[in-house]
């Protein structure tokens, strides 16, 4: 799933937006958001931890990601509520 607008062109108010990815699973089981296989992960971001899907380049422990939004829901063909929190991981 590629990333969308980033958080703050979304109106995801979520500061800061740039953190450290602390640890991801990949999901092999469909939800009511996204159809297998699909990454989640907690993301360091300043004194906070936050958990969302994890998009773009392969995840790693330790990588440099940045808040980004995703479209779930009709929109993507899947209930939910439109645009959500995800982390963009940063290239190699």
């Amino acid at each position: 799933m590629a990333a969308g607008p980033t958080a703050a062109a979304a109106g995801l108010p979520l500061r800061p937006t740039d953190g450290t990815l602390y640890t991801f699973t990949t999901v092999q089981v469909p939800s009511d958001h996204a159809e297998p296989p699909y990454t989640l992960g907690y993301a360091d971001l300043g004194r906070v931890r936050v958990l969302g899907q994890v998009v773009g380049g392969p995840p790693r422990i330790g990588a440099a990601v940045t808040v980004t939004a995703i479209t779930v829901g009709p929109e993507a063909g899947h209930g939910g509520p439109g645009l959500v929190y995800a982390f963009q991981v940063a290239g190699p």
